[in-house]
């Protein structure tokens, strides 16, 4: 039911689709062996559906062509032209099966005993099969934050108030706020807000603005009915609400990866290896071959302020008993193990690089735009990674 083609793009935020998360994990909980390998079996395919999307992704956007307001005209051929409805009604059941395995790894509907509980991972075997998913998972969620980013680039002011996506809830995840950093209280808000109003005019130079404005003026014009404006208000729902749930999804896996029971060789084994994969997915994310390559640094920066604060809320555990938070010691192992840090550190040479270009700001060329928001963005993403060292260096949240 949740990969049906006939659910519409923004079935995940229905009181269907949380009454059919609730069933699902009841099942899963009572019959693990029988609904944990369909799922996973099924959100496989779902994101393999739409690998063209994120197997090989594009400077310049994937699906740029079917978002350009080109006055009531068809949008333009492209890449994803022609199968604008398949990569819809595929990302939308990866989403909704992925929230499907975020709610089986959230807390037990049946409460027992903690020394009782047993972990759906240790449950039924299938580390190879998740280690599969977490990968393609990672690929997604990085082309997806970078796809968003860019499409907010190219549309119209008025519509990016018209289709911003406002998510109930405080899910985990992501994106940064005026300051760079994450913002816990509504974290599922779409990635490079401080973007958004500057996006239209941050190349055009300053002898072309009132043509610039006049064209925008056009734009702003175009009816909400064009084509190109309904493509916009389903792919930025998509767009945004992916990485989102795959940052749930990862956080409540890592979780369940260790039991409260004593664990075999062999399970201990499955466990490292899903977290290496978890690990290697955010290291991935972090050297994703478009944002670190474009001459945008802007769009750079936003990228990797998003993906900063996706980790730090992926990593570790929040908690109401105690002051300070737990971080998943496994994933955080492998994460180190595979350079991880190293990875860290470089991002924050690229956030030290840039307010070295930018101050003081006498000196920057005239031609330089955005200045303050660059530097904005810049000190965030320091910040960001400031605390994650602070709270990893304290010794007292690694468990």
């Amino acid at each position: 039911f949740a990969s049906l083609q006939s659910l519409s793009f923004d079935f995940q935020n229905t009181d269907a689709h949380r009454e059919l998360t609730e069933v699902v994990h009841m099942m899963a909980e009572t019959k693990p062996h029988l609904v944990i390998p369909s799922v996973v079996n099924r959100a496989q395919a779902a994101v393999d559906n739409v690998s063209s999307f994120w197997a090989e992704p594009k400077d310049t956007g994937f699906f740029s062509p079917m978002v350009k307001p080109v006055n009531g005209k068809a949008p333009e051929d492209g890449t994803a032209c022609g199968r604008g409805t398949h990569f819809a009604k595929n990302m939308g059941a990866a989403l909704a099966l992925t929230d499907l395995l975020r709610e089986i790894y959230s807390i037990p509907v049946y409460q027992s005993r903690p020394s009782q509980q047993t972990s759906a991972f240790l449950q039924v075997t299938m580390a190879d099969k998740y280690s599969s998913l977490v990968t393609s998972l990672g690929r997604l969620h990085a082309a997806c934050v970078w796809e968003e980013i860019i499409l907010e680039k190219n549309i119209p002011d008025t519509w990016d108030q018209a289709t911003k996506v406002q998510h109930p809830g405080t899910d985990l995840e992501r994106s940064s706020d005026a300051s760079g950093m994450p913002n816990t209280d509504d974290s599922r808000t779409a990635p490079g807000s401080e973007l958004r109003t500057q996006a239209a005019s941050a190349d055009v130079p300053t002898e072309a603005q009132p043509a610039q404005e006049r064209s925008d003026n056009s734009k702003t014009r175009i009816s909400e009915d064009n084509i190109a404006f309904k493509n916009v208000q389903t792919l930025r729902y998509l767009l945004s609400s992916l990485p989102s749930t795959i940052a749930g999804f990862f956080h409540n896996l890592g979780l369940g990866l260790i039991g409260k029971r004593r664990m075999d060789h062999y399970q201990k084994q499955n466990a490292a290896m899903v977290a290496d994969h978890i690990a290697k997915s955010v290291i991935g994310q972090l050297q994703f071959g478009p944002p670190n390559s474009t001459d945008n640094p802007r769009m750079r920066l936003a990228y990797l302020i998003v993906i900063l604060s996706s980790f730090s809320h992926l990593l570790y555990e929040p908690s109401v008993d105690r002051p300070q938070s737990h971080y998943l010691t496994l994933v955080l192992s492998a994460f180190k193990r595979n350079q991880g840090l190293k990875v860290i550190k470089g991002v924050c040479d690229i956030f030290v690089r840039e307010i070295s270009v930018l101050t003081p700001p006498e000196s920057v060329p005239e031609t330089e735009k955005d200045v303050s928001a660059r530097l904005t963005s810049a000190y965030g993403g320091i910040k960001i990674i400031l605390a994650f060292f602070a709270e990893l260096a304290s010794g007292k949240n690694i468990v």
